[in-house]
């Protein structure tokens, strides 16, 4: 792989997201069905992505504890982030507070995402390395079409709002170059770095993107969605 496919690739997951946020400006609201379907969707698809290609592969160029290590250091790193949450926002008008609190985690998880994206491009495997960038496309956009219309419900304009969209795609972008660059520089650290992106992206889904589709009554269709794109992925993992 090559600077410029993770730059495409950086590209495709800035395109979803910017798609996302002018659709939720133009919609100005979103099914919740639609919102927690797709997004479940996606997040089997990166779970099965995770397991059977970042795992495996980072098994095979070193050994299970290694890879274990590479998994602890990804989930304490997000884990970390989440720590460092500003509390006191709570303070202050709670529904405008939630919006804040969600767009900052989406802003934070971008990063580590980013971060797995480019890490996986540092590997012959070219499915794993798609397979993941489409999973997180696919969970950009409903994500950002929620985050502009939940920012356009509190009352801050538009523009700062599409603003805020776009500083989020930017940073995303950028962990996504900086993955691949860092690990590029030695090759020891592919595996830790396979299993370190798969640390983030499990504990990703696990804490955010299931309680976030399945914390109603109606979840039958989200855990559907979810058992769906995992053996999509699954599949085309050993057959493709």
């Amino acid at each position: 792989m090559n600077m410029k496919t993770v730059v495409f690739a950086g590209l495709i997951l800035s395109l979803s997201s910017l798609l996302g946020t002018y659709f939720g400006y133009r919609l100005k609201s979103i099914p919740d069905v639609l919102h927690d379907v797709l997004t479940s969707f996606a997040s089997g698809a990166m779970l099965a992505t995770a397991v059977f290609g970042l795992i495996e592969e980072a098994i095979e160029l070193s050994n299970v504890y290694l890879t274990l290590a590479g998994i602890a250091l990804g989930v304490i790193t997000v884990v970390l982030i989440d720590l460092h949450h500003p509390k006191g926002i709570e303070n202050f008008d709670r529904a405008s507070a939630r919006t804040y609190l969600f767009v900052l985690a989406v802003a934070i998880h971008h990063f580590p995402e980013g971060l797995a994206t480019g890490i996986a491009f540092t590997t012959e495997n070219t499915f794993n390395s798609w397979a993941l960038t489409s999973g997180i496309a696919l969970h950009n956009f409903p994500e950002s079409m929620i985050i502009m219309i939940m920012l356009l419900q509190t009352g801050m304009p538009a523009g700062r709002c599409a603003l805020i969209s776009t500083l989020i795609v930017g940073l995303q972008f950028v962990a996504t170059v900086l993955g691949f660059s860092l690990v590029s520089l030695a090759s020891i650290l592919v595996p830790i770095g396979l299993a370190y992106a798969s640390g983030t992206i499990i504990y990703t889904i696990v804490d955010d993107m299931i309680p976030e589709t399945h914390g109603k009554e109606e979840n039958q269709l989200s855990s559907l969605a979810f058992i769906v794109g995992f053996c999509l992925i699954m599949v085309i993992e050993r057959f493709g």
